[in-house]
């Protein structure tokens, strides 16, 4: 398993993940808000780490690139995990599962 090296350790035995500015305080078997990361034996985990949940080869208007090499292709490449939450999001169906296999 990959190492993770944003945390810290804070006094009340909790650990922090600093990977973002939710800064998720985690005891020990507890995942962060964003479902990526995972509190183990006192450092965090990625649950992540080489599971992509998604892989396509689509047109760039469709994507929030309208204008950028208008007429191309783009691949988009995604793994389980999101620490933001947008409403409406199109890409939540796999960005927020929580059953990382």
């Amino acid at each position: 398993m990959k190492m993770w090296e944003f945390y810290r350790v804070l006094k009340s035995g909790l650990v922090q993940c600093t990977a973002c500015p939710r800064l998720c305080q985690l005891t020990d078997n507890e995942v962060g808000w964003c479902g990526a990361r995972r509190c183990e034996g006192g450092t965090i985990k990625p649950r992540t780490y080489g599971k992509i949940s998604s892989l396509a080869v689509d047109p760039i208007e469709k994507k929030p690139l309208y204008h950028f090499y208008p007429g191309e292709w783009i691949l988009s490449l995604g793994s389980h995990g999101c620490n933001l939450g947008c409403l409406h999001c199109q890409n939540s169906s796999i960005s927020m599962e929580r059953s990382i296999s």
